[in-house]
């Protein structure tokens, strides 16, 4: 089966707003690649999606 790779680059502010984690300066980068990670999953209605598949970088605001 072939499994398609999804990229992901978004802004470190963005990315925290699209978590709903406004204010929160200390959520760490990885926090938020796993985050980001969760609802892209949820958005494809696959849990078993493979996160591996899913990269996401976030960028300078």
């Amino acid at each position: 089966m072939n499994i398609p790779k999804i990229s992901i680059e978004i802004s470190r502010k963005s990315a925290k707003e699209f978590c709903d984690f406004y204010g929160d300066d200390k959520l760490s980068d990885e926090s938020l690649v796993l985050s980001i990670t969760d609802i892209v999953q949820d958005a494809l209605n696959d849990i078993e999606f493979p996160a591996s598949e899913i990269k996401t970088t976030l960028t300078d605001d």
